[in-house]
């Protein structure tokens, strides 16, 4: 059976409905969340797919959370083996920063024409 890794970063952050239909499809999923073992090691090897999920942190909060740094690695670790890979939310932050993309909070858009006319 094939596995696929689900990296968390708070226990409120599941595959939702992502998870039925993953499993539906032969998968059998393992989740590692990083605000309860923020000292997590994993052995990729063991794997067949990986999915980094949301957070509240950004990509750059490395310092407040370290076991970002480790993911980064870990991130790069699959790239490295063509490992598929699915970063949603701070999950695509970390993907960014793993390829050597910069990933930086944006400005709030604007109001938007309904307030203004107000």
């Amino acid at each position: 059976m094939r596995k696929l890794l689900v990296l968390q970063h708070v226990r409120r952050e599941p595959l939702g409905v992502l998870d039925p239909l993953l499993r539906a499809s032969g998968l059998r999923i393992r989740y590692v969340n990083f605000a309860r073992e923020p000292q997590a090691r994993i052995n990729l090897e063991r794997y067949d797919g990986l999915v980094v999920m949301g957070g509240p942190m950004n990509v750059d909060q490395q310092a407040q959370h370290p076991h970002l740094t480790y993911e980064i690695d870990l991130l790069q670790r699959a790239i490295a083996r063509e490992m598929p890979t699915l970063g949603i939310c701070l999950g695509s932050q970390l993907l960014a920063a793993a390829l050597g993309a910069e990933a930086s909070p944006q400005p709030c858009a604007s109001r938007s024409t309904h307030d203004a006319t107000r």
